[in-house]
């Protein structure tokens, strides 16, 4: 039997983000039909500035400390946080309980939003994986539901506290161990915009949390076997930025591009830096801080692609593919 989600958020971890310059947006003039005969133009992929040194090997960095923790144990984990604490496990472990308790709401979506060829453009990664891109309503397993923080204020413990504006868009498929996450407004970066602006954020805000809310309330009792977790047009400046220079370290004349894209093993440094960018961070601690119940597992390798829908301009697509962890592996470094 298949059942609707449940009500909750997510959200991406945040890091410092480095603002660098952009490449303006080029638009051919070509007309392009889609199978469903909707009509657009075909835009072009807008390029950013690679990582400069310092930015490049903080997230290196960030992903080998990521894939250490994920083959430790819970309390060897925990040893490893800054600073450390007695197990890795996260504190938010009732779902939707604790969605609801800090303002969170969620509907399922229309089919527009629900469109992996026309609005979000990955429809060519999905059958490679065993996955077919029907939705529930095309007779389908995957479903695709909006979350928000918006709306009327909300009390916790006898304090008041204001919505954010977060908004955010996901899709799962249960049985293939699917998780998307197609639109990450959070928190942090909504409250500000608020009229006043909102500067008591919620307990319950980090990536990690609130992917894995998401995630358990959908797959239940088939949670452990998260397989795949993409992350849909990339725009956060300093992501692109890694990506960028991760393609590039391959060769100086290639960049991102349409599936099937580069893909990076996590034995390679790209791989790592791209797992420790502000993209990569919230599915790496979503895996350490509920190994009671996903066990022991790592991403394994990125896959990084252009989307190519018609909706949104062409942005990179993060496919992290995950499996048991290397339990005995050696401590990862970057340098």
């Amino acid at each position: 039997m298949r059942s609707a989600p449940l009500s909750g958020v997510a959200a991406l971890l945040s890091l410092a983000c480095i603002l660098l310059a952009v490449i303006p947006v080029k638009a051919t003039t070509l007309p392009v039909t889609s199978s469903s005969g909707q009509t657009a133009m075909a835009l072009q992929y807008r390029g950013t500035d690679l990582a400069d040194d310092a930015t490049w090997k903080k997230a290196k960095c960030k992903g080998a400390k990521l894939l250490e923790m994920m083959r430790a144990d819970s309390k060897a984990a925990g040893q490893m946080f800054d600073p450390p604490r007695e197990t890795a496990e996260s504190e938010f472990k009732d779902f939707p309980q604790e969605l609801e308790k800090w303002g969170y709401d969620s509907t399922l979506t229309d089919a527009d939003n629900c469109d992996f060829e026309y609005t979000w453009g990955i429809h060519a990664a999905l059958p490679p994986l065993g996955i077919s891109p029907r939705t529930y309503d095309e007779g389908g397993d995957i479903y695709c539901w909006a979350v928000q923080h918006k709306g009327p204020s909300y009390e916790v413990n006898g304090k008041t506290y204001q919505k954010t504006g977060a908004l955010y868009n996901f899709a799962a498929d249960a049985n293939t161990g699917l998780l998307i996450v197609m639109q990450a407004h959070s928190p942090e970066h909504e409250a500000p915009k608020q009229k006043p602006p909102v500067t008591d954020l919620p307990d319950l805000r980090r990536a990690s949390d609130i992917i894995w809310g998401q995630w358990v309330q959908h797959a239940g009792k088939n949670a452990n076997k998260l397989r795949f977790f993409v992350t849909v047009t990339v725009t956060n400046e300093e992501a692109l930025s890694i990506v960028e220079r991760a393609i590039r370290s391959l060769d100086p004349g290639r960049g991102p591009e349409k599936y099937p894209g580069v893909s990076f093993s996590m034995d390679a440094d790209e791989g790592k830096g791209i797992l420790g960018s502000p993209n990569g961070v919230g599915i790496g601690y979503m895996l350490v801080q509920h190994k009671e119940t996903l066990g022991n597992l790592e991403v394994t390798k990125v896959d990084t692609f252009l989307s190519a829908g018609y909706v949104h301009l062409p942005e990179p697509c993060f496919l992290f593919h995950i499996g048991p962890a290397k339990v005995d592996s050696p401590k990862s470094s970057a340098n």
